[in-house]
């Protein structure tokens, strides 16, 4: 049975760079068939929505790799209903660890400005 959110997750990692998407790809689908549900709620993002974020203090910089569609914000599921606190459950644990296995890194693992919902690819899109 397919996840509540893989449909909308999907269509938002349609719109990645080629390698990116390809990397987010296998995770997404690596997620389903393991049981572990999440959201992939954006991807790429214009100036101006890097502008907002960056003058709300969600993002520290107009140098983001979601501006150039190697970025990708997530959060754990279960049906209908997310939870921003479960980056560290074990499915959460789970996830972040294929994200890695496949590339992309985790801005949990980041000092100072901690960002638990991002994972950018850092090679070439």
């Amino acid at each position: 049975m397919t996840s509540y959110y893989y449909s909308r997750s999907l269509a938002n990692v349609n719109k990645l760079a080629d390698n990116t998407k390809a990397a987010a790809r296998k995770l997404l689908d690596w997620s389903e068939s393991n049981g572990i549900e999440v959201l992939i709620y954006e991807t790429i993002r214009t100036k101006e929505q890097q502008s907002a974020n960056v003058a709300s203090g969600a993002s520290q910089t107009m140098r983001s790799y979601h501006l150039v569609g190697q970025a990708l914000d997530f959060v754990m599921a279960k049906g209908k209903t997310v939870d921003w606190g479960a980056y560290r459950s074990d499915k959460g644990k789970k996830f972040v660890a294929k994200a890695k296995s496949l590339g992309l890194e985790w801005g949990g693992d980041w000092s100072g400005f901690v960002d638990n919902p991002h994972l950018q690819f850092n090679y070439k899109g």
